[in-house]
């Protein structure tokens, strides 16, 4: 499926809305690809580009997604619970109602990204964004009860936020002041 999706991509086409590649093993670019409603739980994804991208209602649940660059891409709606984003540079990239139930965070690049009434609050566990860089994120109305340790903050829009029992120790607040 890995070949016969890179020979779609290099001849052109970037409409791969609804495909199912659950399971699949990706390292290739992937720009300017609409793969609305696809099936990528449990995929493996590392080191490689899908920015400019449309992931809207995507299933990326329970994926690997280590060092991906989705830069503007609209990931709204999308299922991320319980993935792995580690180092995953999200910068201007849309994630409004996106599910990151129990998903991995850490070191994750937001800046500039809209997180617009995302809920990261879950009763059974929260989302892991230490270190997160979330200067200038737009987090209006999102549901925060996660682990923000360290995570830069600064310049973010937390109207109407609730932060809950999120853990901002060493956190860098909007305002620039360190949370203790």
């Amino acid at each position: 499926m890995n070949a016969r999706l890179f020979e779609r991509y290099e001849a052109g086409e970037r409409d791969f809305r609804g495909i199912n590649l659950q399971r699949s093993i990706l390292s290739l670019i992937l720009n300017q690809v609409d793969l609305s409603n696809a099936n990528l739980t449990e995929a493996v994804i590392h080191r490689t580009e899908i920015n400019f991208s449309k992931l809207s209602r995507a299933s990326l649940q329970r994926a690997d997604l280590s060092e991906v660059y989705f830069y503007k891409s609209d990931l709204s709606r999308v299922n991320l619970s319980q993935a792995r984003l580690d180092y995953v540079f999200l910068r201007s990239a849309t994630l409004t109602e996106a599910n990151l139930w129990r998903a991995e965070l850490v070191e994750v690049d937001l800046r500039g990204a809209n997180l617009c009434g995302t809920n990261l609050t879950e009763i059974l566990g929260a989302a892991d964004f230490r270190e997160a860089d979330l200067r200038g994120a737009n987090l209006t109305g999102a549901e925060l009860f996660c682990d923000l340790r360290g995570a830069n903050l600064t310049g973010a829009i937390l109207n109407k936020t609730s932060l809950g029992n999120s853990d901002l120790t060493n956190a860098v607040m909007p305002d620039g002041t360190i949370h203790e």
